[in-house]
């Protein structure tokens, strides 16, 4: 059963693939693939070889919104240290900072009486290292230098007394207010300036400052949690620095580049040494899948579009023409894109519905080649969104009936009149010089004029090699003098007759019905063609 299976499901393959069905979808997606490779062609920016310290060689503007990193993480930080930290009371400290003092007073007691056992009190005696050595022994929680161990062993023991309550005291009242961390050596020069003309002057120099060094502690601690919070908080409100597109991010000779506008340029793939922006590449694929898939969901009612592979094939040719076309007038001027020649193409050989649609579609990759974040290319894209859609919908209004060169020139000024109003609208209401506004009008025109010409040389081409039964082609084989016509008027004037009478019925009939009244009278004309041969 199962070499049956696989014989069946090859079958299926081979049968689908010479289907006409598999030729429609090859056809939309090479088409497809076209438009991508041409959308992407025309957004692919050039490379520059640039360097920290280099002057610019050219004016580079960004080819899309890019945060300058560098510049938005130095606001940050400065944002955060400006923040100051936040405090909290810590219980127990001054009573910590007061025990402390005790302990280091009463080996500074036992210091002094050490000093007393010793011959000769003298204020000026000199005491010998091994006397120093052994009283810094007594010491265990403070170190002095020998000329502070020397002052407090010169102290007369009712002077050293009177320092401590004057200490104590003071340090008592100190800690009792706020002593923040960060602020030790303000509260101990305070405690200093205090007790400096209260006390004996060798221990207010030489015995204050280390007591005072070992015992000060803060009550007030930096709350590391809150601050951190505060600090984040900070760094959080502060925007990014972003060049928008279009937005100079170096200008040709002026200063010297720095690291942060290369940083930039790489993020946009502007580099030579750097790779290329990724993410914009599948976001141009993406546009103009997007593109292609809505407007074959809308042509799903133009079942003879959908079902022929030839016609498929000349709305691709159509699109593809239009944007390749596009992409060259760009380099003259982005308002003399030729994107009309779509809508009457399209509309001439494929039929009103088919035009229009297919219009739409292309007028908004066009247009989305000049999308961008600055307000300059935002008003480009809506003109030529506005102008393309409105100028490109009134001329397939004017062209479905009739597709003569005609009215291919009657459908090309209409679409020039109404690319010409819109895009002096919308300049009169965005722009302060009416010369722009006017400049970018005849742009607009001048594209409209490049659209009509290539349609009149492109269609009776595309007519020829598709063999398409387009109303031109139509109104040519119901000319009289069209050979086969009057072959048969001359040799057989009766049957001539009957297929004039047959051709008014049938388009009659053709416009009582909803059908193609054009096609059915010529098709009167030619059904008995064939008596010409066998009477």
């Amino acid at each position: 059963m199962k070499p049956k299976k696989k014989q069946s499901l090859k079958k299926r393959l081979s049968d689908f693939f010479h289907s006409p069905l598999a030729l429609r979808v090859l056809i939309c997606v090479l088409g497809t693939a076209l438009l991508m490779l041409i959308y992407v062609a025309a957004i692919v920016p050039v490379r520059y070889d640039l360097r920290v310290g280099m002057v610019p060689g050219a004016t580079i503007a960004a080819t899309k919104d890019v945060e300058d990193t560098l510049a938005t993480e130095s606001n940050r930080k400065k944002a955060a240290n400006a923040v100051m930290p936040t405090y909290r009371y810590q219980e127990g400290v001054t009573e910590q900072v007061l025990a402390n003092f005790d302990e280091i007073y009463a080996e500074l007691r036992m210091v002094s009486q050490y000093a007393q056992t010793l011959p000769d009190q003298s204020p000026t005696r000199v005491y010998t290292k091994d006397e120093l050595d052994y009283a810094r022994s007594m010491l265990t929680r403070l170190h002095l230098m020998d000329y502070q161990l020397t002052a407090v062993m010169r102290a007369d023991p009712a002077e050293l007394e009177d320092a401590y309550t004057l200490l104590y005291t003071t340090i008592q009242s100190t800690m009792m207010n706020r002593v923040t961390e960060g602020q030790e050596a303000a509260a101990r020069t305070n405690i200093r300036q205090i007790v400096n003309y209260r006390m004996n002057i060798a221990l207010s120099q030489y015995m204050a400052p280390p007591v005072l060094s070992a015992c000060i502690q803060p009550n007030m601690v930096i709350d590391q949690e809150a601050t951190e919070a505060a600090r984040e908080e900070a760094r959080n409100a502060v925007e990014p620095v972003v060049y928008k597109q279009g937005q100079n991010i170096v200008v040709k000779g002026e200063g010297r580049v720095t690291q942060n506008q290369l940083n930039m340029l790489a993020t946009l793939g502007l580099l030579s040494n750097s790779g290329v922006d990724g993410m914009m590449y599948l976001g141009a694929a993406v546009l103009v899948l997007a593109v292609v898939c809505v407007m074959l969901w809308l042509l799903r009612a133009c079942t003879d579009v959908l079902s022929s592979w030839k016609k498929m094939l000349i709305l691709f040719i159509a699109m593809i023409l239009t944007l390749g076309l596009s992409l060259a007038a760009r380099l003259v001027n982005l308002y003399l894109v030729p994107v009309l020649l779509t809508a009457l193409l399209a509309t001439a050989l494929l039929g009103l519905r088919a035009g229009v649609v297919a219009n739409a579609a292309i007028v908004v990759l066009v247009a989305s080649l000049a999308a961008g974040g600055s307000q300059a290319y935002g008003e480009t894209m809506t003109l030529l969104l506005l102008a393309g859609l409105l100028g490109g919908t009134a001329a397939a209004m004017v062209l479905h009936k009739n597709a003569t060169r005609l009215q291919i020139m009657l459908a090309a000024i209409m679409a020039c009149v109404v690319s010409f109003a819109v895009t002096m609208a919308l300049g009169l209401m965005t722009a302060e010089e009416v010369s722009g506004s006017l400049e970018n009008a005849l742009w607009c025109a001048g594209g409209a004029v490049i659209a009509c010409l290539l349609t009149i040389g492109l269609q009776p081409l595309m007519e020829t090699i598709f063999n398409l039964p387009t109303p031109m082609k139509l109104m040519e084989l119901s000319n009289p003098n069209q050979p086969l016509l009057r072959k048969l008027m001359l040799e057989a004037p009766g049957t001539y007759h009957h297929s004039i009478i047959v051709a008014n019925l049938a388009e009659a009939a053709a416009e009582a019905v909803g059908a193609n009244p054009l096609l059915a009278r010529v098709g009167g004309y030619y059904h008995d063609i064939g008596k010409l041969k066998r009477p």
